[in-house]
């Protein structure tokens, strides 16, 4: 003889199917679209040879600007070495102190993070940069970015690039 419960089966449908097609009922929440990048130019950088890069670039716990996802990861970003890097590669020389014999070539560089934020699995950051005359304190050029990036580090980083392309590429800033 075979016991049969009739709201058993009932029981289980209505259970299973949130779990079933639960996904597929709902809209994802999309993030609200990026910025465009936002750039100010007085100047062109591009006449400068020196930086000053006015802020820590090393890490020593937690006393320099740094983002981490997960250090085993590997995912870690000292924001002032990506800068440093591709302003050496485009050509300035990295200044350590302001040197009066060469200060009316000198830039002061300054970066900020303006908001980080998190939309389900996405991180979004955005930055600021500015270049200022060491010699007359007087803003050559800036730029507010933003990018949306699956890891922090990441998201930051895009977004530094996306400054320093704008104020460095012939035409836009530089």
């Amino acid at each position: 003889m075979k016991h049969h419960r009739p709201f058993s089966h009932l029981f289980v449908l209505l259970f299973m199917m949130p779990l079933l097609f639960g996904c597929a009922m709902t809209r994802p929440v999309e993030p609200a679209p990026l910025q465009p990048v936002e750039i100010i130019v007085n100047e062109s950088p591009i006449n400068y040879k020196y930086v000053f890069i006015n802020y820590p670039v090393t890490v020593i716990a937690n006393a320099a600007p740094r983002f981490s996802d997960d250090l085993r990861s590997g995912h870690v970003v000292v924001p002032g070495d990506v800068i440093t890097g591709r302003l050496i590669k485009e050509g300035f020389i990295k200044l350590y102190e302001l040197n009066p014999n060469i200060i009316k070539e000198t830039l002061i560089v300054n970066y900020g993070e303006v908001d980080l934020r998190s939309s389900g699995i996405r991180h979004t950051a955005e930055v600021a940069i500015q270049f200022i005359s060491a010699e007359s304190n007087t803003l050559i050029c800036s730029c507010n970015a933003e990018d949306r990036s699956l890891h922090e580090t990441e998201s930051v980083r895009r977004a530094i690039s996306k400054c320093l392309d704008a104020l460095l590429t012939p035409g836009e800033g530089g």
